[in-house]
């Protein structure tokens, strides 16, 4: 069981690395998609992608930050006041991930 529970979150965390370094979202918005995790929140995938919760609300109509879902596609939009690259979300959710 523990291999299965380390192959899915092994999953999780390569699938949130390989959403975060696209140079656009989904929806073609120059940024790039972030995939839901466990434990996500809207204020905290806003921080890291340098943006607002409102802008982040903005990119993704019908999300409702209350209820993610794992596996949710956001699309966090790159900004002309974005602090955050994508290769540092992928390292944060990485890490947080792999301890287990």
């Amino acid at each position: 069981m523990f291999s299965r529970a380390f192959i899915v979150l092994t999953f999780i965390a390569t699938a949130a690395m390989s959403a975060s370094v696209n140079s656009t979202c989904d929806t073609r918005t120059p940024g790039y998609t972030h995939i839901v995790v466990a434990k996500d929140i809207c204020w905290d995938i806003a921080t890291e992608g340098g943006i607002s919760v409102s802008q982040l609300l903005d990119a993704n109509p019908g999300i409702v930050c209350g209820n993610l879902e794992i596996g949710e596609r956001l699309c966090v939009p790159r900004t002309s006041n974005s602090t955050s690259t994508p290769s540092q979300t992928a390292s944060s959710h990485a890490a947080s991930h792999s301890s287990g």
